[in-house]
């Protein structure tokens, strides 16, 4: 039986043809030699290039079987990396409104401290002194500076002490004389704390004396100080006068436990401790008079509290 294979001879093939000829017929009975040379490399064309396709094929079922390779956008990566540099570069001032916050949030929290004693009243502020200065240090090392670029050189310590006497000795008279007859009915009802209990024992001075120089005075007009210039870095003088308002409604908030009419008064007092230390940046004069303020006061209270008790 012949069958009549229709091809175009190459040249390699066949050197009597050229390219322009015009496809041949052969038939499988005649030069049977040549034919079944030429049929047999065409075979092995055809199964070479059909083995390739099965080839091909598996390695694209394989390619779709295997899960893709999630690439992040390159936008979305320089957005993440932009809020990054911004968190850290500005980190001090996100750790300011995070401590705002908590502490805002606290006092508006049900908190009973009129079962306090003095010693557990004394560890928790010993506390919060120790893990102040340790943060204010940190974001400090953070940002390129010491504690001593706060106004706490030790050559501006002998010049401020009068002066931070005075200004303490006015803001006193200020709050306690001035404020309460200006604010004598915006506030009323019983005061929240009763506080004998820690004025009925002169053993308690020594740690009435820390607590006004050192967690009062040094470490909150540190704060102050440390708030007011990280403010002031990043926004200009706008963010300076923002920061002496919050930092001062803040305080006042932190004195809540002493009723409302002395939060507002110790809030502006606040205000009044942050220009003493812009007058001249030196936090040795705001941190002297909140001493001045805070040592005078805790006499005061002293002498009505045994005089009391009897």
């Amino acid at each position: 039986m012949s069958a009549v294979l229709w091809v175009r001879l190459s040249p390699r093939l066949h050197t009597s043809c050229s390219a322009s000829d015009p496809p041949r017929v052969f038939e499988w009975g005649n030069s049977k030699g040549n034919l079944k040379l030429r049929a047999s490399r065409i075979t092995f064309r055809i199964s070479l290039s059909s083995s390739v396709l099965a080839f091909a094929r598996k390695q694209s079922n394989r390619r779709r079987m295997q899960p893709l390779a999630v690439v992040p956008d390159k936008r979305i990566r320089r957005r993440f990396l932009a809020v990054g540099n911004c968190f850290w570069r500005h980190l001090s001032l996100f750790v300011i409104v995070a401590s705002w916050t908590w502490g805002a949030l606290r006092r508006w929290a049900p908190r009973e401290i009129n079962g306090w004693t003095l010693g557990h009243f004394f560890k928790v502020a010993l506390l919060q002194t120790a893990g102040t200065w340790v943060l204010l240090w940190l974001l400090l090392k953070h940002d390129g500076q010491k504690v001593s670029d706060l106004g706490l050189r030790k050559a501006q310590l002998k010049k401020s002490f009068l002066p931070g006497v005075l200004f303490g000795l006015g803001i006193l008279v200020i709050c306690n004389v001035f404020i309460p007859w200006l604010t004598r009915h915006w506030f009323s009802g019983p005061e929240p704390v009763q506080m004998e209990n820690w004025f009925r024992s002169l053993e308690a001075i020594p740690a009435w004396i820390f607590l006004a120089w050192i967690a009062g005075g040094l470490t909150e007009e540190a704060s102050r100080a440390f708030i007011l210039t990280r403010f002031e870095r990043t926004f200009g003088r706008a963010g300076l006068i923002l920061a002496l308002i919050l930092s001062s409604i803040i305080f006042g908030l932190g004195h809540l436990y002493q009723g409302q009419a002395a939060a507002f008064t110790l809030g502006v007092s606040g205000a009044l401790y942050a220009m003493v230390y812009l007058r001249r940046r030196s936090c040795w004069e705001a941190a002297i008079a909140h001493a001045t303020f805070d040592t005078i006061a805790i006499t005061m209270l002293f002498s009505v509290y045994l005089r009391r008790s009897g």
